[in-house]
């Protein structure tokens, strides 16, 4: 899963207590992580997320990457009589995984569109934000931001949270964390538990080793 990282403005999504201060990115173009983890309790116990559901991490340059059965479920789940390959047709950047030559009759990754003329997720939903497969998205969407490249470094997670996601908190810079927990209050968000963190981490790193791009 590569790319790099892609800086727009989003004039409307965030916050206006940290609209400025953070630049709007899009999660899928990064090169994800390495296949295997050495995060230990303690970096995790450290790191605070709560998604307010902004949509900023499904907006954007890149690539979201789901597997065959995670595409089927987005299909029934959208219009349980459309048939595999009219799901691929609907729903995937056929263009993109061709000029990768992967066969789209053989392949157990698929690459999804981007809703026509932007650069948002097809299922991002553009009047409330908020993803319309929610209960199907891809692992690589549920998971974040509990990826080894983030939590491994406290930098790339500062990082992660200055230019891209308004619910990582970093404690350490105590005025901005100020704003972010006001901006998690008044959404209801809810911190994800050491349960959740870990539970996302270890699913994230197992499907990454049957990736093949």
């Amino acid at each position: 899963m590569h790319g790099i990282h892609h800086i727009w403005t989003h004039p409307h999504i965030m916050h206006s207590r940290l609209h400025g201060r953070v630049h709007h990115m899009k999660l899928h173009p990064r090169q994800l992580c390495s296949r295997s983890s050495h995060v230990d309790e303690a970096q995790l116990r450290d790191k605070h997320f709560a998604c307010t559901g902004c949509g900023i991490c499904c907006t954007g340059s890149g690539n979201v990457w789901c597997s065959k059965g995670e595409l089927d479920a987005i299909i029934q789940q959208r219009d349980s009589g459309m048939s595999f390959e009219q799901g691929v047709g609907e729903y995937c950047n056929v263009d993109a995984m061709r000029a990768r030559n992967i066969d789209l009759h053989a392949s157990e990754w698929f690459i999804l569109k981007n809703a026509p003329g932007t650069d948002q997720c097809i299922f991002l939903n553009a009047e409330n934000n908020h993803c319309m497969v929610y209960g199907a998205r891809p692992l690589q969407c549920s998971t974040y931001p509990w990826w080894p490249e983030l939590v491994e470094s406290d930098k790339a997670w500062q990082h992660e949270a200055y230019t891209v996601c308004e619910g990582i908190v970093v404690m350490e810079n105590s005025v901005d964390a100020v704003d972010r927990l006001d901006v998690i209050r008044e959404t209801g968000a809810e911190f994800d538990t050491m349960e959740d963190k870990t539970r996302k981490l270890e699913s994230f790193c197992t499907y990454l080793e049957d990736f093949p791009y």
